[in-house]
């Protein structure tokens, strides 16, 4: 990837994007689910407190989850590229203890990159609690809109980090 004649951040972008349409078009699938249901039995889905903003709600958030999680996951091989395994070959309990820590540092890293986000969603759900279904739809727009104002800069400066590493350095230092 690093002899194309394309930017980093291009680079970066375009393997987030990539795996964060396949990721939300499978989870988009599983709304066939609900909306069959809906289909076949409208009160079902009434009754439920199912309606349809908070499925398009959904839909919304999905993509702007999916590609904070993949910008910390590709922003994990590139920082500490030593962690990354490829292949199976790596086993027993240190392989385990790395992947915990790493887990835990992946939870920790979205926990913080959603405080913003999730805060705003709560302050449109309480100043417009009577709109319904359409107060989440806001909430979740909002959100998504603060994820990718977050993810915009980082995108960029993983593109410099991703430009900077030097592959040979990498190989021997495994």
């Amino acid at each position: 990837l690093k002899t194309y004649p394309l930017a980093g951040w291009r680079i970066v972008v375009a393997e987030i994007a990539a795996v964060t349409v396949l990721h939300s078009i499978t989870i988009w699938s599983l709304l066939t689910v609900p909306l069959v249901m809906f289909v076949q039995d409208p009160q079902l889905f009434a009754d439920s407190g199912a309606t349809v903003p908070i499925i398009v709600s959904v839909v919304v958030g999905v993509p702007a989850f999916n590609a904070l999680m993949f910008t910390i996951q590709n922003g994990t091989a590139l920082l500490f590229p030593a962690w990354v395994r490829l292949g199976t070959e790596s086993r027993g309990f240190e392989t385990m203890g790395q992947n915990l820590l790493t887990t835990g540092a992946t939870s920790l890293v979205a926990a913080v990159a959603l405080v913003f986000p999730v805060g705003a969603g709560a302050l449109v759900l309480w100043l417009a609690n009577d709109w319904g279904g359409w107060s989440v739809l806001a909430a979740t727009v909002l959100a998504s809109l603060i994820i990718v104002a977050e993810l915009w800069p980082v995108l960029g400066w993983l593109g410099t980090v991703f430009e900077e590493t030097d592959v040979n350095e990498v190989v021997s230092t495994t």
